[in-house]
């Protein structure tokens, strides 16, 4: 699936600006972003709800840019399901096969397949308001799968689970996706979800994707300020480039050099900003040789597998440190007040130009 230079305006707003993407056959896709930054909008392009003011958009090498939604071989799961209360779970699931005039023992063998692969056999002829909301999510799935479409668009439709039912059913779909290769498009302003599921993640600001990879490399590389802002949790810190040679970066924070991965375009003499994930960031009493700060330590919370840490290294800044729990139920042992160093080895950091997020 392709977008090429995709625009759509509402009046003087533009929702989608200028949108270039590229899906592979059979990949896991994430459209990730806050609310208002246009991936429903992409999404509803997609699925032929909405038509771009310009651009192109092509489906395994069609030109879909005008056709019906109808036209396209592309099925919706919505937020709220949809799914029709007065049917019971097969007629749900039957619904689009029996528009396209199959025949009734078609219809029960393609049913009953799909009720199997979403785990929900033997629960055909129950009511809608009978099953969990787990099993409504599944039924919503089965009958946009039943008909085999080649791109199937998941409009947020974990949202309305809760957080234990959500992960198990991030799994799930991880799983149908694998098993059909059928390629799935999924818009959602949550972090994890995007990460857990995703082959790769379009990150949305202001109508524009600002980054564009696989999650990993979109965490521990993000492109802008605003992509590491929004994916997870990042400190960031004010600094100015001292020198750039093989590959690494010498900046100074606070009277000391850090060492960090050069940037392209980021150059000796520019101001900067160094991204720090907290899980990076080690707490010791002693100065360590490599990367490190003087600080002391603020407050401190138990989150269970790990305790963090708030530390004041300046006046202006105070950096989130992640420490592991090495023992059940143990905090790590840094009190409130106790001075402290923070630690990190050079490959920790991101480097980022001072400049505004692409809008």
């Amino acid at each position: 699936m392709e977008f090429r230079e995709v625009t759509r305006r509402f009046g003087n707003v533009t929702a989608v600006d200028r949108v270039d993407l590229e899906v592979q056959r059979g990949a896991f896709f994430s459209l990730l972003g806050p609310s208002g930054c246009g991936k429903t909008t992409t999404l509803r392009m997609i699925a032929g709800f909405d038509e771009p003011d310009s651009g192109c958009i092509r489906i395994n090498g069609q030109d879909v840019t005008h056709l019906a939604p109808f036209q396209r071989r592309v099925n919706t799961v919505f937020q709220n399901y949809a799914l029709f209360p007065h049917m019971d779970v097969f007629e749900n699931v039957a619904f689009g096969l029996r528009r396209r005039r199959l025949s009734l023992r078609e219809i029960r063998s393609k049913v009953e397949w799909i009720l199997g692969l979403v785990r929900l056999e033997g629960m055909g002829r129950r009511r809608i308001q009978q099953l969990s909301g787990g099993q409504q999510q599944r039924v919503a799935l089965a009958r946009a799968l039943v008909n085999e479409p080649e791109v199937l668009l998941l409009d947020e439709p974990l949202a309305a689970l809760d957080q234990k039912l959500r992960r198990d059913m991030q799994f799930e779909l991880k799983r149908l996706q694998k098993e059909l290769g059928i390629t799935f498009v999924l818009v959602t302003h949550d972090q994890e979800e995007a990460l857990t599921m995703s082959d790769s993640v379009a990150v949305m600001n202001a109508g524009r994707v600002e980054q564009i990879g696989p999650p990993r490399d979109i965490y521990d590389h993000p492109a802008t300020r605003f992509v590491a802002d929004f994916i997870g949790i990042a400190n960031f810190l004010p600094v100015k480039v001292r020198s750039v040679q093989n590959g690494r970066t010498t900046v100074v924070l606070s009277d000391r050099e850090i060492l960090v991965p050069s940037r392209k375009g980021v150059d000796a003499g520019a101001q900067a900003e160094l991204s720090l994930r907290p899980e990076r960031l080690r707490l010791t009493r002693a100065a360590e040789n490599g990367n490190c700060l003087p600080g002391t330590v603020v407050d401190s919370v138990f989150m269970g597998a790990c305790t963090r840490f708030s530390v004041r290294v300046s006046e202006d800044h105070v950096l989130l440190a992640e420490q592991q729990n090495q023992q059940q139920g143990a905090c790590v042992d840094f009190n409130p007040g106790e001075p402290v160093w923070v630690n990190w080895g050079p490959a920790s950091a991101t480097l980022l130009p001072l400049v505004h997020s692409a809008r």
